[in-house]
């Protein structure tokens, strides 16, 4: 076997060729560039690079030797990125017959900048390739004769197709191999957010190999396949031409350029962009579909005979492919349901069926379906592919394949509310913390929080809000339904309050027993807490790592365990004052045990607002109690630094002299120690003392260690002291790390119905280094008070939320003033 492996252009000055087929082949594809995108332009590309090759070849043309297109060359689905694949087969002979004829191809074409690949094998070689790769097998299987004889074409695709069929099983193996190892890579076409047009299941890979099935075994004829890879093949082209290279992910950055290429238009509710991922995402579950289903098919017929030479065509010949897929999906179907219960909507006229009332044993059947978590879900895919879906539920037209735009959502709205309900099934049967086991246990009735788990975003139809649309749409969907009442409201209830818990957590402050006391009442029973916990969880879970970080994570049980204590002691309608009363009883009994005199714990409990008694936890309050006793003098600070909750993270609790600006500049210092801050609680004493109070990581590694915590307390005591100059230090230190994203918009939200006491500001923004202090330094130059805050990151994005007064203590009352600490916190947060 010899492969030629050349160092590269230019090598051999004395190699003849024909320079003015390989320009005029240079001009031709750099104008093809300049047309619309097309799968025909893929096709006219390869024609024009055969005709180049062709010339440079024949006048080395020799009886024993075949020039030979092998990939997407050999597909004639030439991309402007992609290789240029040649084979040289001849016959038994010596090397030095061919080389000239090889290298009168390949200098020329490297000479002008072309990516070519190319092997030199006899046929028998071609075989033991194949033997040895299922690339070099499959690449055989779409050759395609360039120039030479034919009959070498045939025998080295004859000794792919030998193998192949020698062994069927271990092809077929080898293809489901090849699919698994792809999903791991590369996902699915139709989930992914910036998919890879080649390599995701459902992509152009999947396409090839439906091809490579029936090059191997027998012709059938599939033309949702066929329609789908014009489509793919064009996007493909349009994304090359983009970008300049070969590259086949569409990220975010390039959907808007490929959109306008291709003359995609904006619809009602959907940017063009938009337009063209749901195209995306719609052909790739098609073709996903069905080729899980011919390779499911092919593997049942080979493993029965352990040989497939053509003869059982009944399993993918002919048009039976579309008919059988369908086939699956009813058995798939019919494992949640009665027999025949899908039949009169998936069968027969569909547009009769669309929005049709459900009858009883399908709704039965649906539910046994979202029951089974994962093979449910795909069960839903299945059945949207063949459109079943969307007959059955008409306004999920409006959110199959819709992106969402943000940093932490991984999924396309349809797959989100698939991948959501199939999360909550698996929370009914294994949950995985004592909460969701208790949760699981109040849920008596699966049909409600499935069928909330489905619907929660329904409403995400890129108009309004979400969380109303989805209310309205739901029960438009719950009506057609047929559920009885009961059901219908739970499962509104879970739609309309699905962000309730998960905001809570990470927006406000959660030591609010009013706010503990509001979300209670919002929720209104043990069972529906227990429903939204299992929902925000599958939710979560569902949406990204960022949302489901175990910080963010901790910070929902921590809430979800408050209302439950509400409900499970009664507490609704008690007086805050009992409940202070109690706490300051619990921090009390922890003082005393920890070595505290009663003189000391009584004037530590004097001196600290009732926030702080509500907050702290009882073992806290004793490492807490030298902070403040005996006061810190001027300038001074102290810092107390114990493990968090959340393996990872530090609480850090600092007390010093000043108020009004200390936030910023805690929050300066330990953005130059390199601490990112997760939370912040700030209390004033009666006697003026600062005690702020954060739970923190380390923004470089996965533990915090002693030296960094050194570090903080120096950088810290040189800012009080005036030393160091926070904005200056950070603003150099930002600079070593990658610019703030700019495509991230910058809202800020002043509430002042969300707390009796305080006034609530909410910063979205891009996250960067030193956001917190900035922030927090302009609240101080207009003189805000800021009381606590919630620091809440989602991959690139941060939702900062602040309880803030003004000078005097009191809610800022003055809309002028908030209008123009608006103005001032938007210049910061893009600073």
């Amino acid at each position: 076997m010899r492969r030629f492996t050349a160092s590269g252009p230019g090598r051999w000055d004395q190699t003849p060729s024909d320079p003015r087929s390989v320009s005029a082949l240079k001009r031709s594809l750099e104008q093809l560039k300049r047309e619309r995108p097309s799968a025909h332009g893929a096709e006219r590309r390869a024609r024009m690079v055969d005709n180049a090759i062709v010339r440079l070849f024949d006048p080395f043309a020799r009886p024993g030797l075949a020039l030979i297109a092998l990939g997407g060359y050999g597909r004639l689905e030439l991309c402007p990125g992609s290789d240029i694949d040649l084979l040289f087969v001849h016959a038994p002979g010596p090397e030095a017959e061919i080389r000239p004829a090889v290298d009168a191809v390949l200098y020329p074409l490297w000479d002008a900048g072309l990516d070519v690949s190319h092997a030199v094998r006899t046929p028998a070689e071609c075989q033991i390739e194949a033997e040895a790769r299922l690339e070099s097998l499959t690449a055989l299987l779409d050759a395609r004769l360039l120039a030479g004889p034919k009959d070498l074409l045939v025998a080295a695709r004859d000794a792919a197709l030998e193998v192949a069929r020698r062994d069927s099983v271990r092809f077929v193996r080898a293809l489901e191999d090849s699919r698994r190892e792809r999903r791991g890579r590369f996902g699915f076409l139709s989930h992914t957010l910036e998919p890879n047009l080649k390599e995701s299941l459902g992509g152009l890979r999947d396409i090839h190999l439906a091809g490579w099935i029936e090059r191997a075994f027998h012709p059938r004829d599939a033309p949702e396949l066929r329609g789908s890879a014009q489509i793919l093949l064009a996007v493909r082209t349009a994304l090359h031409v983009l970008a300049g290279r070969g590259e086949d992910r569409l990220r975010i950055g390039y959907q808007d350029g490929v959109s306008s290429a291709l003359r995609f238009v904006e619809e009602s509710g959907w940017e063009a962009r938009d337009v063209l991922m749901r195209t995306v995402f719609a052909h790739g579950r098609v073709v996903d579909v069905a080729v899980e289903g011919h390779l499911e098919s092919v593997a049942a017929s080979v493993g029965r005979s352990g040989r497939s030479d053509g003869a059982r065509r009944d399993s993918l010949g002919g048009r039976e492919s579309a008919g059988e897929a369908s086939e699956g999906l009813g058995r798939r179907y019919a494992r949640a349901q009665p027999p025949g219960a899908h039949v009169s909507l998936l069968d027969g006229p569909r547009s009769d069926a669309a929005g049709a009332r459900w009858p009883p044993e399908l709704r039965s059947g649906f539910v046994r379906l979202l029951t089974e978590g994962d093979s449910g879900a795909r069960s839903l895919e299945v059945l949207d592919a063949h459109g079943g879906l969307g007959e059955l539920i008409p306004e999920w037209s409006a959110v199959r394949g819709r992106p969402q735009r943000d940093t932490y959502h991984r999924y396309p709205v349809d797959v989100h509310l698939m991948r959501t309900a199939a999360e909550t099934a698996r929370l009914l049967r294994q949950p995985d913390d004592p909460l969701a086991v208790e949760a699981a246990e109040r849920v008596d009735d699966p049909e409600s929080i499935l069928l909330g788990a489905l619907l929660h975003d329904i409403g995400k139809v890129g108009r309004g809000s979400h969380v109303a649309a989805g209310v309205e749409v739901a029960g438009r969907i719950l009506d057609r339904r047929g559920v009885v009442e009961r059901i219908a409201w739970a499962v509104l209830f879970l739609v309309r309050e699905h962000l309730l818990l998960s905001d809570t957590a990470t927006r406000r402050n959660v030591d609010d027993q009013d706010l503990i006391l509001h979300v209670a009442a919002r929720v209104g029973d043990q069972h529906r807490l227990a429903m939204l916990y299992l929902l925000t969880v599958a939710d979560a879970v569902a949406t990204g790592h960022a949302a489901s970080s175990p910080w963010r994570m901790a910070l929902i049980r921590e809430l979800v365990a408050k209302v439950h204590r509400v409900f499970d002691r009664g507490l609704m309608d008690r007086d805050r004052a009992q409940h202070i009363k109690r706490a300051e009883a619990a921090l009390m009994k922890a003082l005393l045990a920890g070595g505290s005199s009663q003189e000391d714990a009584l004037e530590f409990l004097s001196e600290v607002p009732p926030a702080y008694v509500l907050w702290a936890r009882p073992r806290d309050a004793a490492r807490h109690i030298g902070l403040i006793l005996p006061p810190p003098a001027e300038g001074q600070c102290r810092v107390e630094a114990f493990p968090g909750r959340v393996p990872g993270t530090w609480n850090v609790v600092v007390s010093a002299s000043d108020r009004l600006g200390v936030l910023a500049r805690l929050a300066g210092a330990m953005a130059l120690s390199g601490l990112s801050i997760l939370t912040a609680q700030a209390f004033s004493t009666e006697n003026g003392i600062a005690l702020d109070a954060f739970e923190v990581r380390s923004a470089f590694d996965e533990e915090i260690g002693e030296d960094r915590l050194a570090r903080f307390r120096s950088i810290l005591s040189r800012v009080l002291r005036g030393e160091i100059d926070l904005g200056e230090r950070i603003r150099s230190q930002r600079a070593h790390y990658t610019p703030q994203r700019t495509d991230i918009p910058v809202r800020i939200r002043v509430d002042d119905g969300a707390s009796d006491a305080y006034t609530v500001v909410e910063v979205h923004a891009p996250d960067r280094l030193g956001l917190l202090y900035d922030l927090a330094r302009t609240f101080a130059e207009q003189e805000v008070d800021v009381h606590s805050a919630r620091v809440a990151t989602y991959a690139s994005r941060v939702v900062d939320v602040f309880y803030v007064t003004d000078r005097a203590g009191t809610k800022l009352v003055d809309r002028a003033g908030a209008t123009e600490l608006c103005r001032v916190l938007e210049k910061a947060a893009r600073s």
